[in-house]
């Protein structure tokens, strides 16, 4: 059994809702039982008139009492005890035993046939099997979860990954490059040795490091980036088909952002983020609230996650010197427990390389309310990892369109 979805598995949450309310009404009878056991002690140890038959029916009653409140709190205990492992696995099935309810159940339920799909693709990632996920999961978009969606978004976007990575792999050596994480770089020219040249310098170009200092192939077309002065500060900001700014101004005219309908499109930060990195991208301001929440070009994104934070960034630099705008998962809360998405549109013009850029460095657009915004300021967005959100994937995470 998979554990990592098993909150998603309706014969183990039926179980976890039999316990829950096993322990609600516990709660409720073992105290009654308590108190009529030791009232009854109570009156036969005074009417048989003896201390010790007293002292004795003390002693039972104080640990009926002890033993009560045990039950009463296990509830309490045992999340607790599984905070403290701080293992994500018993996390989440601490999570799910909280919230479980019988239209949870019904849910995971209705989507089974679905999620079939899914591990079909996933185990044998064919275009066949990926286009069939694709009509499932657009088939299912109206009752689906915005955390499920997101779910099988991205693993078909794995499926195609690993579909095209033989042939990416083999172009990319039949150029004579290296391929490493999606991307294709050039081999490292030879050094000559010290004593090749007269005054023993190397006059080639090698990676230093281990970091790669290879020509960047993204293939696909883009626009590179324009320099602008924005929100007081010089960015190179992505030289989309629209103007960002504009394209800003336009989204927050239409309500087609996060905050606009808090209550009916709460969840959906990642599906306004892709409408607004693929609107950008394809000068399309013509998204409202009601269309702009739903996952707009998701299937032209690919998704990226690594532990090494550097190496995201290395990403979010290529793409948006490339002229493509790219989805980055930052806080969500002020204590970066929860997640939320933004689409980055530039990045300090300071910055020398993709080796240098940090995270304050960025300018994002925000879902939340379709403003760009500065990531170098005091109560800004920050990068978190899916681990510190609870997610079954530990590092940070970027969305990117597909080259």
């Amino acid at each position: 059994m998979n554990l990592s979805n098993i909150c998603e598995i309706p014969s183990f949450l039926r179980v976890m809702l039999i316990l829950k309310h096993g322990f609600k009404i516990a709660c409720i009878i073992i105290p009654i039982i308590i108190v009529i056991t030791i009232i009854i002690s109570l009156f036969k140890a005074i009417t048989s008139g003896k201390d010790e038959d007293l002292k004795d029916t003390f002693k039972v009653g104080v640990r009926k009492i002890i033993a009560g409140l045990v039950v009463f709190f296990l509830p309490t205990l045992i999340p607790y005890v599984i905070s403290l492992t701080g293992e994500d696995t018993l996390y989440e099935v601490k999570e799910c035993a909280s919230r479980v309810t019988e239209e949870e159940i019904k849910y995971y339920e209705k989507i089974q046939d679905i999620a079939l799909v899914i591990d079909k693709m996933t185990n044998n990632p064919t275009q066949e099997n990926i286009d069939e996920a694709k009509k499932a999961v657009e088939k299912s978009k109206s009752f689906l979860k915005e955390d499920t969606i997101i779910k099988y978004l991205t693993a078909i976007s794995d499926a195609e990954i690993e579909k095209d990575k033989v042939a990416k792999l083999a172009d990319c050596q039949r150029n004579g490059g290296i391929y490493k994480d999606g991307y294709c770089f050039e081999k490292p020219k030879p050094q000559k040795p010290s004593g090749g040249s007269p005054s023993g310098s190397d006059s080639g170009s090698s990676p230093s490091g281990g970091n790669e200092q290879g020509s960047y192939t993204p293939g696909g077309s883009g626009t590179g980036t324009t320099t602008m002065n924005i929100l007081n500060g010089e960015f190179n900001v992505v030289n989309t088909k629209a103007n960002v700014t504009s394209f800003a101004k336009s989204m927050r005219k239409n309500g087609t952002y996060q905050g606009s309908n808090s209550d009916r499109y709460g969840g959906y930060c990642l599906g306004f983020a892709y409408t607004h990195a693929w609107g950008m991208y394809t000068n399309n301001t013509s998204y409202n609230g009601e269309n702009g929440h739903s996952y707009t070009g998701a299937g032209n994104f690919s998704t990226y996650i690594n532990d090494d934070l550097q190496e995201v960034l290395k990403v979010v630099y290529r793409e948006v010197s490339a002229g493509r705008p790219i989805i980055l998962q930052v806080n969500g809360n002020k204590k970066g427990t929860s997640r939320h998405f933004v689409t980055v549109v530039g990045f300090k013009s300071s910055v020398k390389d993709e080796n240098s850029i940090q995270a304050t460095d960025l300018l994002i657009m925000d879902s939340w309310d379709a403003k760009i915004e500065r990531m170098d300021q005091s109560g800004s967005r920050f990068v978190v990892t899916g681990k510190a959100c609870h997610k079954d994937y530990t590092g940070y995470r970027v969305q990117y369109l597909k080259h």
